[in-house]
């Protein structure tokens, strides 16, 4: 037996069954339906014959019914049973490993040695304790090469990342050293660890000119030679030429979207919008399943001020690229600026407050003045 409900015309549907003979049991009423027992057999005439009601299964009664109702969804669920098991494998398996290091030789080494011990695309994940086991295994194998190294799992992958151990070789004449200016600029500030600090504050200097000196004097006399330390913190200037489009494009998503398929780059759908986007869905090995975005370009003007800011900002991310992390940009101002129909020409002056130190070292001819000496 089954379940079921009826929706519309409940009253015509029960004369109905009625006059069919079909029999209902356990009739039960709500507010805008009934529900009813009826045997299987009876339920496609009962769908045809009173068309005029809106007739669903709600559940299957009995071994029969239960049987009846696997027999009709096996299909759904042989899938979904393999859908369970293929994600459980899929989640369990690597299909690549990442070694993050711009050193290409020793990149190429940590490969070799990570295939030695099963680090390698489509095998089984191991457990986090194994990989760190097997991360100390290769530090402490390769103590001369590594500081550290470090395997993590991030999805279907393995990222590997480690620190490349440089053992400096000390020559003789790198023992004495001054720190001189590596650019004009005006000192603000010196803080000596080592040496003699030769310089005042408020003094503008020339590349090259000494800081710092590595030669201890008294009277004229040298004390001792040394390799100078110390930051020398001078306000150093950059002026910056740069042209900013007033126009742009900017890429705009329309509504319409699909799913395709992909093995080792072809696709299974060889027609794509004329602009699209493309999103990674699934993956596993060269098989990959996508969604693509149709996209659309408009163009677009700024304002000149939006122009200009947009400029200044693009000016100072550049040059954040290039001074040190503890570089301070203490003033900036636009020094002189043209506008055209599609594009604005800006001179850019910056004040960088920065440390311009940087050795340079020396030779002397004899060890008199060496900083071992102890007078």
């Amino acid at each position: 037996m089954i379940l079921i409900k009826v929706e519309k015309n409940n009253k015509l549907f029960i004369k109905k069954c009625l006059k069919m003979g079909i029999n209902l049991y356990g009739i039960s009423y709500h507010k805008d339906f009934l529900t009813c027992k009826i045997n299987i057999s009876d339920y496609e005439n009962i769908k045809e014959k009173c068309y005029f009601s809106d007739i669903t299964i709600i559940k299957y009664l009995g071994k029969k019914g239960i049987l009846i109702h696997f027999t009709k969804y096996m299909y759904d669920y042989c899938l979904l049973i393999l859908l369970i098991v293929g994600l459980f494998f899929v989640s369990n398996v690597i299909v690549e490993v990442e070694v993050k290091h711009e050193n290409k030789n020793l990149k190429r080494d940590i490969n070799e040695i990570l295939i030695s011990k099963n680090i390698k695309p489509y095998t089984f994940a191991l457990s986090i304790n194994n990989l760190n086991k097997i991360s100390d295994e290769i530090v402490k194998n390769n103590n001369n090469k590594l500081e550290w190294l470090s395997i993590y799992k991030t999805g279907m992958k393995y990222v590997v990342s480690f620190e490349e151990r440089i053992i400096k070789n000390v020559q003789e004449e790198d023992r004495y050293c001054h720190i001189v200016a590596s650019k004009p600029a005006v000192i603000k500030k010196v803080i000596t660890y080592n040496g003699e600090n030769v310089v005042e504050r408020d003094k503008f200097v020339n590349k090259g000119d000494i800081l710092i000196t590595g030669t201890i004097k008294k009277d004229e006399e040298i004390k001792k030679n040394t390799c100078a330390n110390g930051i020398v913190l001078a306000e150093s200037w950059y002026k910056v030429n740069v042209t900013y489009p007033l126009k742009y494009t900017e890429k705009k998503y329309t509504k319409r979207k699909r799913i395709n398929f992909k093995y080792n780059n072809n696709y299974f759908y060889k027609k794509h919008y004329k602009s699209y986007e493309e999103k990674g869905i699934f993956k596993l090995g060269p098989f990959s399943i996508v969604r693509e975005f149709e996209t659309k370009e408009e163009t677009l003007k700024y304002n000149v001020i939006d122009a200009k800011n947009k400029a200044m900002d693009a000016v100072i991310n550049e040059l954040k690229k290039k001074i040190s992390s503890n570089s301070e940009i203490i003033d900036k101002k636009v020094l002189k600026e043209n506008e055209f129909d599609s594009k604005i020409e800006l001179e850019i002056f910056v004040s960088v407050m920065e440390d311009i130190g940087k050795k340079e070292y020396f030779t002397i001819e004899n060890n008199v003045g060496d900083e071992s000496d102890t007078n």
